[in-house]
């Protein structure tokens, strides 16, 4: 089976800060890899390569067998922070269909089929009864969902969600966790989290990132692997798929 996403020794700095060093990973159709490690670890850096908002030192990136600037309307982001001005009143109807630009005519507007899609990623994540309702009074798991809608909106084929659950409160943490299982069916995702409890149950692959790839293995990660990926104690990931050298076993 062929890669969909290839990275092969990447390297990549901010001024003379290193950030990633070697980075060597394939990722294959109907993967769910979720991607943990310690902040400042290049977890989101890895992302914004991956989309071609950043180029890499040196090394190599494939998306699709393309460069990843070229593949870029093939791939759905949802960032790890969004804010909204509270004095601009945009809804969340309006909001998803912000998905579609770059699939659309962008001078004369949205059609009929922009309109069609955004109604069915709505439904797909249950925000169609907030359409009219204002992104400023969303609670924090209903502002994901509908970021997660707006990424889907593009009809993405692989989507890539940075730190999904952060400030949101565990039962809606665990519905978004839910759909994502859902989208996967049908979709590759790439995910960064720091609850290593839902790394452990949800994703299919999981790599531990801290400038390189620390860890990736079939058993259970050992703790002091974990120890040292985060400098502190944490729960061990648990996990039944495995990266090895970046190939999948």
């Amino acid at each position: 089976m062929s890669a969909i996403i290839t990275l092969k020794d990447v390297c990549f700095s901010y001024t003379d800060q290193p950030i990633l060093q070697d980075i060597n990973l394939k990722l294959y159709k109907e993967d769910f890899l979720g991607i943990v490690g310690a902040n400042g670890g290049g977890k989101s850096t890895m992302l914004k390569l991956i989309l071609g908002l950043l180029v890499p030192d040196s090394g190599h990136i494939d998306v699709f067998g393309l460069p990843p600037q070229q593949a870029r309307t093939r791939l759905g982001y949802v960032p790890q922070f969004a804010t909204f001005d509270s004095t601009f009143p945009i809804t969340v109807g309006d909001t998803v269909l912000q998905g579609r630009l770059g699939k659309t005519r962008a001078i004369i507007g949205y059609n009929k089929k922009d309109h069609t899609i955004a109604e069915q990623v709505m439904n797909e994540t249950d925000t169609i009864s907030l359409k009219s309702n204002p992104m400023t009074e969303l609670s924090g798991g209903q502002r994901q969902r509908v970021l997660i809608a707006r990424a889907l909106a593009s009809q993405p084929e692989i989507l890539l969600l940075d730190e999904p659950t952060a400030n949101i409160d565990p039962d809606h943490g665990q519905s978004i966790f839910e759909l994502l299982r859902q989208l996967n069916k049908r979709i590759t995702i790439i995910l960064i989290s720091h609850d290593v409890g839902f790394v452990s149950r949800a994703v299919t692959r999981v790599v531990c990132l801290n400038r390189t790839l620390m860890y990736h293995s079939t058993s259970p990660a050992n703790s002091e692997h974990i120890k040292h990926l985060y400098s502190e104690p944490m729960n061990i990931v648990h996990h039944d798929s495995c990266l090895c050298n970046g190939e999948k076993k």
